[in-house]
């Protein structure tokens, strides 16, 4: 499954309409119909964010299972790295952000 197809089902497992998970993230509706259609990818900062208001990791909302293998073929950027090389991206990511906030 893909990030789009996980975005919407963790949004729907919340309850929340498009319009609703926009305004507790203080992006437009459009925005999130734009992600969970796959006309758009959020960044860095909106993931962690959507990860924190829909109570679900990050690697489950971009489909990143430890059983599969993450190299293949997906809308996700860095597709082609290896689970390794792809996750410790993540990390460090992660690690900036907190030393920002």
């Amino acid at each position: 499954m893909e990030f789009k197809s996980n975005l919407k089902k963790a949004r729907e497992r919340m309850n929340l309409t498009q319009e609703e998970l926009a305004k507790l993230l203080y992006l437009s509706g459009q925005a999130i119909y734009y992600y969970e259609s796959g006309r758009r990818e959020p960044s860095l900062t909106t993931l962690v964010k959507l990860s924190e208001v829909l109570k679900t990791p990050i690697t489950t909302l971009l489909g990143l299972n430890q059983k599969e293998d993450i190299a293949k073929e997906t809308k996700i950027k860095y597709s082609k790295l290896s689970k390794e090389e792809l996750l410790e991206i993540i990390n460090k990511q992660l690690d900036l952000l907190i030393k920002i906030n």
